[in-house]
């Protein structure tokens, strides 16, 4: 008797979205790090994500929801408390579970740092942790809230002061201090509701970022565009996000997303641009023209990619996240310093090379008819070479000013 071949059919891909081989991993730190993952972990659109929460407080850590993982650190140090605000004692922590930190980033492409700096696990851990992922040669985005004007001017140096240890080993960084909050809140509103509205504004901000990347779009923006604006070090970031709906949804929405009054950042100060737009079918051109140049003309001087994804569910409203990045002052400075001094080398090569084809060699002499044009055809291949090489730059240079549909490949 013939045996029946079970036939095993493989899970059908989410229509939609792309495989998950870009791993993404969000790290909250201390207290305030902890509850903030632990809302965005409750996010239904943010799938195929690792949500950590970081902390020495042990009863902190029980009431992390089940969408979190946990790792307890300095539990030797602090018996399973937190440490208040002893800076040196949250690094030694971090610094006593460095394996265990080292084992979570592996494997991943692409790590979110989250803490509210000021206290001592928080600011203590978190450099540590940056340090740890810039070994390993991860992109990091850190995200960090800072104190309330009323917690008092220690807290705040504090949170200065651990922003300042790690943004070197951050590919980049957001900073939002929670005093902005009454920019869209009353001072009368409860503390645990202000931290909550911030915390939402985060997490909606961080479901349109992980929808670029893990969307499949009309005109795709994949990790290689996230690292192209992520590259570096100490790069300041700008996030945001907006939704509108109605006739003037697409002015309305570009509006709303280069003001972000939560975030120190400003848009118009970044050198590199990253938007996505998320729409329905019903998506016109002219609406994309019109986001399009929006976002160019509050930002001229910045490089520019660009994406369309159109979920379904989208239909009679306009989705943009923007995520754009500008290099330090100092990594300003020595490009500037790098470009002048090319510059000058350059101007002082060709007024030697003409100095040389003014005093004509033994060979130039009279009747040397060969060596004459010998040196003629080098000077046109030098030529040639510096066009060449010009073409190339200008090339480069077009990618960014187009947007990702209209490049050309090769």
């Amino acid at each position: 008797m013939t045996k029946r071949k079970t036939k095993i059919s493989k899970p059908a891909k989410k229509e939609g979205f792309k495989s998950p081989r870009t791993k993404i991993k969000v790290i909250g730190v201390g207290g305030g790090g902890s509850s903030i993952v632990s809302e965005i972990a409750k996010s239904k659109i943010l799938r195929n994500i690792d949500f950590i929460a970081v902390n020495t407080d042990e009863q902190a850590l029980r009431k992390i929801p089940k969408e979190c993982k946990i790792l307890k650190i300095g539990q030797s140090l602090t018996g399973g408390l937190g440490c208040g605000m002893n800076v040196e004692l949250g690094e030694k922590a971090a610094r006593e579970a460095k394996e265990k930190i080292k084992s979570i980033l592996e494997g991943s492409d692409f790590c979110i740092l989250i803490a509210s700096l000021g206290g001592g696990t928080g600011s203590g851990a978190s450099p540590v942790i940056a340090e740890i992922a810039r070994t390993l040669k991860k992109s990091i985005l850190g995200i960090f809230t800072f104190p309330f004007d009323f917690e008092g001017e220690k807290k705040k140096t504090v949170a200065r002061n651990s922003l300042r240890k790690m943004k070197a080993d951050l590919s980049a960084f957001s900073t939002i201090p929670n005093d902005r909050i009454f920019q869209i809140a009353s001072k009368s509103v409860p503390l645990k509701e202000a931290l909550s509205t911030i915390n939402r504004k985060m997490a909606f901000n961080l479901e349109g970022l992980m929808d670029m990347i893990y969307r499949a779009g009309l005109i795709n923006i994949d990790w290689a565009d996230f690292k192209t604006v992520l590259d570096g070090r100490g790069k300041s970031c700008f996030l945001n996000r907006a939704v509108a709906i109605g006739e003037e949804r697409a002015a309305k929405a570009a509006g709303e997303v280069v003001q972000n009054v939560l975030q120190e950042q400003e848009f118009q100060k970044a050198d590199r641009i990253l938007f996505n737009i998320e729409a329905g079918r019903d998506l016109k051109m002219s609406e994309v023209d019109q986001i399009s140049g929006l976002v160019f003309a509050s930002n001229r001087k910045a490089k520019i990619i660009f994406g369309v994804s159109m979920p379904g569910e989208e239909e009679g409203k306009i989705g943009i996240t923007l995520l754009a990045t500008k290099n330090p002052e100092i990594f300003d400075k020595k490009m500037e310093n790098k470009v002048q001094e090319k510059k000058k080398s350059s101007k002082k090569k060709k007024i030697s090379k003409q100095k040389q084809e003014e005093q004509p060699t033994k060979e130039e002499e009279p009747g040397n008819v060969r060596a004459a044009k010998t040196k003629r055809k080098n000077a046109l291949a030098v030529k040639k070479e510096e066009e060449k090489e010009e073409k190339e730059i200008l090339a480069e240079e077009k990618k960014w000013e187009f947007p990702s549909f209209l490049r050309k490949n090769g």
